[in-house]
């Protein structure tokens, strides 16, 4: 409803005053439902992220033994395969950081505490041809 602004008298504003009563409670009812029944939707939402956080670990330690078993570390002497190796990987690392901050959007939204993931640590870690060690140092 939209209000005027020009007064027509005293009774005029007092009905303008109930209106507005009227509808805030109304919208408040309105909102007390609508948040109730997105309580089950917050629910399931909340239990698929918990399930996908899961399979994301599981695809991330996967994808950890991948790159020590097949990634540019493990070509030996060949440079050209090495370098050829560490693009690929490097781009799927790249789609699992998206990932992950894609799930750590749903939990911050969900209110569940964001999870960590140390194959991701060391993924990057790995990435940049670094021990654990020489990475911590590296970051000072």
């Amino acid at each position: 409803a939209v209000v005027s602004t020009q007064s027509t008298g005293p009774e005029k504003e007092f009905e303008i005053c109930e209106k507005i009563d009227m509808e805030w409670v109304d919208l408040f009812e309105q909102s007390r439902r609508v948040n109730q029944s997105l309580v089950s939707v917050k629910k399931k939402f909340t239990e698929i992220t918990l399930t996908q956080v899961e399979k994301f670990k599981e695809d991330l330690s996967e994808f950890r033994e991948k790159f020590l078993l097949e990634g540019p570390g493990a070509v030996g002497y060949d440079l050209d395969k090495g370098i050829t190796q560490q693009k690929i990987f490097k781009e799927l690392f790249e789609k699992y950081q998206d990932e992950r901050q894609e799930l750590a959007n749903a939990e911050k939204l969900f209110g569940l505490p964001i999870s960590m993931y140390p194959d991701m640590i060391s993924l990057e870690a790995d990435m940049h041809g670094n021990s654990g060690k020489e990475a911590r140092n590296n970051s000072r």
